[in-house]
């Protein structure tokens, strides 16, 4: 199943009531609807039931609702199978694999892309950039990569780089992860990015007075009592002490580890601290 986009949550299906007004809920909502002016009639075959539970033993306990279009019943997805939601894989109980390895996929692809291509090395770096690292540049900020993944995912894309320049694999990769300054072609590498895609993201959830920015803040308290700080600035101070997968277990520990791996620094640290005084 690739896209789940359009859903009708039916809580009520594992709390005991029988499954007749949630087949007459997907019945109405998709039975017959309307999509860019063209009318559109669901069918079973396109139609799937996917049970969102991270009990296994009441998932097997319990048999899937008797779900039906026109009369005939729904097929229902696997847990474990991987489907599309909003550009994001994952499975009903909340396993992103998927998407960790459709992000490799691609960056596979958009390397061999290249191979004994006739441009530029700063062109085919580009065009490498455009089609391997967009899609983990938009899921990098609420996907977990591991200190591994990522370094796999790095050497994916040192490999690109090197077909973009015609030289060999064997060849020593600095030349492309240093600095401009430094001497080397300063290519864009997993880390940057995903601290910029954090940062991205932190700006626009905070944009708005909205319930995304009181979510956002809610947490926060949370995890600085979680390791033993008073503010943001003395979590990013406090990833010095940490690798990568220990602070890899939620947002604003993410953030703080890429921040400070990454020698960034920003200017609204203080200012959450003092909102948050």
């Amino acid at each position: 199943m690739r896209y789940d986009r359009d859903m009708t949550p039916c809580p009520h299906l594992f709390h005991g009531t029988n499954s007749h007004e949630a087949t007459q809920e997907v019945h109405r909502k998709w039975g017959y609807t309307k999509r860019h002016g063209v009318a559109w009639r669901s069918t079973s075959k396109k139609t799937f039931l996917l049970e969102i539970d991270k009990d296994r033993k009441r998932r097997e306990s319990m048999p899937a609702p008797d779900l039906r279009i026109n009369g005939q019943r729904l097929k229902t997805l696997d847990i474990n199978d991987a489907c599309r939601y909003i550009g994001y894989w994952g499975t009903g109980n909340g396993h992103m694999s998927a998407t960790r390895e459709v992000v490799r996929e691609k960056a596979r692809v958009a390397r061999d892309l290249i191979k004994s291509h006739p441009l530029t090395p700063e062109f085919s770096a580009e065009l490498f950039t455009q089609k391997g690292i967009g899609s983990f540049w938009f899921s990098a900020a609420l996907i977990e990569w591991s200190q591994s993944e990522l370094e796999g995912l790095q050497k994916i894309w040192v490999q690109a780089y090197k077909y973009a320049w015609h030289v060999p694999w064997s060849s020593a990769n600095p030349l492309y992860t240093f600095l401009t300054a430094e001497g080397g072609h300063e290519c864009p590498l997993p880390s940057g990015v995903l601290t910029q895609a954090l940062l991205q993201h932190v700006d626009q959830c905070m944009r708005h007075e909205d319930v995304v920015k009181q979510h956002m803040l809610a947490q926060f308290p949370c995890i600085l009592t979680e390791w033993y700080c008073n503010s943001f600035t003395d979590l990013i101070d406090e990833m010095e002490l940490w690798d990568w997968n220990v602070a890899n277990k939620d947002f604003w520990s993410r953030l703080a580890k890429s921040l400070h791996s990454q020698k960034v620094s920003i200017t609204w640290a203080e200012k959450m601290d003092q909102k948050l005084a």
